[in-house]
């Protein structure tokens, strides 16, 4: 396995894991609380958790579609999806360092993963 693939595995495991602890944090404090207390039709309270979940659900999508083209799709198709997942994760990472000051620790392994895949897509840049 090349150097860019292992990179873009652990980006997209590390991606992965953040969304899956992000919903079921985000359900359990968040999505839960709004929807029990607000008193909203059963659309609205769908579409508040279509809303609060939709990072999730683009970092879960990322991490899989790393992982998914380190080990399936060519090197030049999984730096297009590494870019395009790293933008993503660079975006909540940024946003998350910002709107909380750097308190909330989400944005560090957002950041690893972003690393991961620099790294990686360095890796293939160099090789090239």
């Amino acid at each position: 396995m090349e150097v860019y693939q292992l990179t873009y595995l652990a980006g997209g495991c590390l991606g992965s894991s953040v969304a899956i602890i992000h919903g079921i944090l985000m359900q359990k404090h968040l999505v839960a609380p709004v929807t029990a207390s607000a008193q909203l039709s059963s659309n609205a309270q769908q579409l508040v958790l279509l809303l609060l979940q939709f990072s999730t659900f683009v970092w879960l999508g990322g991490g899989l579609a790393l992982i998914c083209a380190a080990l399936f799709l060519t090197s030049t198709t999984a730096f297009i999806i590494a870019s395009l997942v790293g933008v993503c994760y660079l975006y909540g990472a940024v946003g998350n360092f910002w709107a909380t000051r750097g308190r909330h620790f989400g944005w560090i392994p957002l950041i690893a993963a972003v690393l991961s895949i620099s790294w990686g897509s360095m890796s293939l840049m160099t090789n090239a």
